[in-house]
């Protein structure tokens, strides 16, 4: 590095010693983990000392050892991050074929973890739905997931698995959005559910974002597979919002040469709006442009001008 600047030689010495990773460990969602020189050297699937996307890769968590997937490396990384309190785990090396193993057989019996803890569930008598078992990946933790309609005193399941696993049991309540992002399944729309394939975080959905998009208030319809709200109606409100903010509030008037008409419904992708005429019932179509004229020249009527009069 004898023809190196001094200080782009610091800058890549500073990267080299550590930067950020985002890692999906499926047993605790994402963290951002810093991958330290020493342990890139002890590695021989990095990449001139750095590790690479979809690169599976042992990390040392607070309880033991853990194995998860990059997903985000570097700047991008620390772009996505959504915590930054949230720990740092240290990067112990990338999975050799032994750990891929290792974390083959943990999938495998974690199927059969199930059946079993629902047989020792339904032997209980309690109120729950196992929904997914998960091996820390060392076997020092066993991660049950349920759902129930109220809190659950498994006090005494605990002991029976505890006995039974021989390894520390950690049992989690889940909501139903977390459900169905365990089990995964297909969405109406003939894709794999968001939940499941890429979204990491839930967010709160109200019928007010299907108002805004126009939607009729169809629960049904406007429910996913977990029974709530679909997180597929955050995705568009935004332009929605901002586009909508040309057009006049529904069920405002505006003078036609036609005569007056109700304004019932607003198509923001052709830009036009469909009006209903109160002469004769008959529905028409106005452009954005023509709206705009009209409300140059004051012949809309917002619903707010109208109960003040």
């Amino acid at each position: 590095m004898g023809g190196v600047p001094l200080a782009k030689r610091a800058f890549l010495q500073m990267i080299q010693m550590s930067y950020p990773l985002i890692l999906r460990i499926r047993r605790i969602g994402l963290w951002k983990s810093v991958l330290k020189q020493e342990e890139s050297k002890c590695s021989k699937k990095t990449r001139n000392g750095r590790y690479a996307l979809s690169d599976t890769v042992i990390v040392q968590s607070e309880h033991g050892n853990d194995a998860g997937t990059i997903t985000a490396v570097g700047l991008i990384a620390d772009l996505n991050k959504s915590d930054q309190n949230e720990p740092l785990f240290n990067v112990l090396r990338v999975a050799s074929k032994e750990d891929i193993e290792k974390l083959k057989d943990n999938r495998d019996q974690e199927k059969v973890i199930v059946r079993e803890v629902k047989e020792k569930v339904k032997s209980a008598g309690l109120d729950m739905k196992v929904v997914d078992a998960e091996w820390q990946f060392d076997r020092s933790r066993l991660s049950i997931y349920f759902s129930a309609p109220q809190r659950v005193d498994f006090r005494e399941l605990v002991k029976d698995l505890a006995r039974t696993y021989h390894t520390r049991i950690e049992l989690r309540q889940i909501p139903a959005r977390e459900e169905a992002k365990r089990l995964g399944g297909i969405g109406p729309c003939g894709l794999e559910l968001c939940c499941s394939s890429f979204l990491n975080e839930f967010d709160q959905i109200t019928l007010d974002h299907a108002k805004a998009q126009q939607l009729p208030p169809n629960i049904s319809k406007l429910s996913g597979m977990c029974g709530r709200l679909k997180c597929c109606l955050l995705y568009e409100i935004d332009n929605y919002v901002t586009a909508l903010k040309n057009y006049p509030p529904l069920d405002s008037y505006v003078q036609l040469p036609e005569g007056r008409a109700r304004m019932i419904k607003i198509d923001i992708f052709s830009d036009t709006v469909t009006v209903i005429a109160e002469s004769n019932g008959a529905f028409l179509t106005v452009t954005l442009e023509e709206l705009n004229a009209l409300r140059k020249d004051g012949k809309i009527e917002s619903p707010k001008e109208l109960t003040t009069h």
